[in-house]
């Protein structure tokens, strides 16, 4: 691989595993200097700065490369992850109280602006019908 492919490859972020650091660096700037490559980068541990000058021979053995991937894109199923979140809530919840985990209000009153129809309302205070 030639070193101008290469710097391609090394995006601000990328993360370098190899022999010529001693953890795991991000890489800062990537540069071709004729055959070489000068990588400025970060340790992802302890924040240290390394800049070394690599030769390509390097990249394709020693060093492995890790793209950074960007924004997370959000492709899962919506309905399972809600029934997830739900299903956590209610294991959260009934750690408190078991049978306020699965009630009607519990699971969707919070967000009601009105107490429900039946007059009941949380911390046990009776509201009059019809008031709301």
């Amino acid at each position: 691989m030639q070193a101008e492919e290469i710097v391609r490859q090394l995006d601000e972020g990328t993360v370098l595993e190899g022999p010529h650091f001693g953890e795991p660096v991000r890489v800062l700037l990537a540069k071709a200097r004729g055959e070489r490559i000068e990588v400025v980068a970060e340790g992802v541990n302890t924040k240290q700065t390394w800049k070394k000058l690599l030769r390509a021979e390097d990249f394709d053995s020693a060093v492995k490369i890790t793209s950074a991937g960007g924004l997370a894109t959000l492709t899962g199923d919506a309905r399972q992850f809600r029934l997830a979140a739900e299903a956590h809530r209610i294991r959260l919840a009934y750690q408190y109280d078991p049978h306020f985990a699965v009630s009607e209000w519990a699971s969707s009153g919070w967000r009601r602006r009105s107490p429900p129809s039946d007059g009941w309302f949380p911390l046990g205070r009776r509201q009059p019908f019809g008031s709301g």
